[in-house]
């Protein structure tokens, strides 16, 4: 299986929220995406921008 990246953007106020955005993003993506059942999230990437955090996530197959 091949790795599966996800880029979004987050308004937030804060540090809080975007922890339970990004949980909320992750938990609709292995709703949404049956492939998702057999990875795991490898990375995340945060990039702020002026207005918000840009968030990327990776999701790898489980070793």
């Amino acid at each position: 299986m091949a790795s599966f990246v996800y880029e979004t953007v987050v308004d937030c106020q804060s540090s809080g929220e975007l922890l339970l955005e990004i949980r909320q993003t992750v938990e609709r993506l292995r709703s949404s995406h049956p492939e998702l059942k057999h990875c795991c999230l490898g990375d995340v990437s945060l990039r702020k921008s002026k207005a918000a955090v840009n968030v990327t996530l990776f999701f790898h197959p489980e070793c």
